[in-house]
C-alpha cells in the first residue's frame, strides 16, 4: 500500500513535468534506502530518467524509485526470463530493447564470451538505448535501429509520450518513418547460426515478426515473447490481438510451449517456447 501510495505521488509529479522536484525526492529516497546513488535526472530530448548508481546507468521511461541492477534482474527473472534464463555465453536477441532496461541484464547473464542483438524501431527510444550502451560500455552488445515485420521495407511507429506503448501503424500521422526488416534477413545479416535466446516485446508486431521468420527458426532455442492481447481487451484494437498467432506458429514448427495462469493479464499473455530438440537444456 505504501508503495503504490508513493508511485502515485511520482507519477503525479512527472505528469506535472516537475522533473526538478522529482530528481530531489527520489535521489533522498535512493539515500534512505542505503543506495549508493550519483545522480539522478530527467533528459528531456529523451523522454527518459537516468539513474546513476554505483557509477553505473539505468534508464526508465518513467521516475522509480528502486531502480538499481537488482531490481532489473529480479524484473527480467520473474518475467521475460521465467522459463529461460539466459547464461555465460549466450547469444541473444531482444527485440523491443526499449531503453535498454532488460538489455542491461541480458549483457551481464551472457558475459563478454556472449553476443546480445538490441533491437529497437523508435529513434527516440533508440537514442537512449545507445547513450545506455556508451555509458556503461555494454562492449558485448550490437545495436540495431530497426523494426521487424513481415517484409523488409519502410514502416511508420508512433511517437507517444510513454515509448512503451509505441506501436508499428500505416498512419504517417504523427510518427516516425522507420526501417524494417524480417527475423530471417536479420539471421543471414549477420550469419547467424544458432541464437540461444529471443526477447520479444513490440507491442503487437509480434504478428508481423512471426509471419517474416521460417527459414532461421530452428535456429533459435528459446523465446519469450510478450503478446498484447491484454491491449485489445482494455482498447479494442484488434492489432494487439496477436496470442492465438503466435501459438500457432510456434506449434507449426513442434516447439515446447510454456503459459502462465495468474491473475495479471500481462503475465498471461507471455508465451514461452523451447525447441523441442533442445527442451531440456
Amino acid at each position: 500500500m505504501r508503495q503504490a501510495m508513493i508511485n502515485k505521488i511520482l507519477n503525479l509529479l512527472d505528469r506535472g513535468r516537475y522533473y526538478r522536484t522529482l530528481s530531489a525526492i527520489i535521489y533522498r529516497m535512493y539515500k534512505l534506502k542505503g543506495k549508493n546513488i550519483n545522480n539522478v535526472s530527467f533528459i528531456k530530448d529523451l523522454k527518459v530518467w537516468e539513474f546513476e548508481i554505483n557509477h553505473a546507468f539505468y534508464y526508465s521511461t518513467g521516475p522509480g524509485w528502486s531502480y538499481d541492477y537488482d531490481f532489473l534482474f529480479d524484473q527480467f527473472k520473474s518475467n521475460l526470463g521465467f522459463f529461460y534464463l539466459p547464461k555465460e555465453g549466450d547469444v541473444v536477441i531482444d527485440v523491443g530493447a526499449g531503453v535498454g532496461e532488460e538489455t542491461i541484464v541480458l549483457s551481464k547473464l551472457v558475459g563478454p564470451t556472449g553476443k546480445v542483438f538490441a533491437i529497437e524501431a523508435h529513434p527516440d527510444t533508440f537514442r537512449a538505448l545507445t547513450l545506455n550502451k556508451e555509458k556503461n560500455k555494454l562492449d558485448n552488445v550490437i545495436l540495431i535501429n530497426k523494426a521487424i515485420a513481415d517484409v523488409p521495407g519502410s514502416l511508420f511507429i508512433q511517437n507517444a509520450d510513454n515509448s512503451l506503448a509505441n506501436k508499428i501503424t500505416t498512419d504517417d500521422a504523427g510518427t516516425f518513418k522507420i526501417e524494417a526488416t524480417t527475423f530471417d534477413d536479420l539471421f543471414d545479416t549477420y550469419k547467424l547460426e544458432q541464437v540461444n535466446f529471443v526477447k520479444v516485446n513490440i507491442e503487437g508486431a509480434e504478428q508481423l515478426l512471426v509471419k517474416g521468420f521460417n527459414k532461421s527458426i530452428s535456429k533459435v532455442l528459446h523465446l519469450a515473447i510478450s503478446c498484447h492481447d491484454f491491449r485489445y481487451h482494455l482498447e479494442g484494437d484488434e492489432f494487439f490481438k496477436t496470442k492465438e498467432i503466435v501459438l500457432a506458429f510456434l506449434n507449426k514448427y513442434k516447439y515446447r510451449i510454456t503459459l502462465r495462469n495468474t491473475n495479471i493479464s500481462l503475465f498471461n499473455d507471455y508465451v514461452y517456447a523451447s525447441y523441442a530438440k533442445f527442451s531440456n537444456e
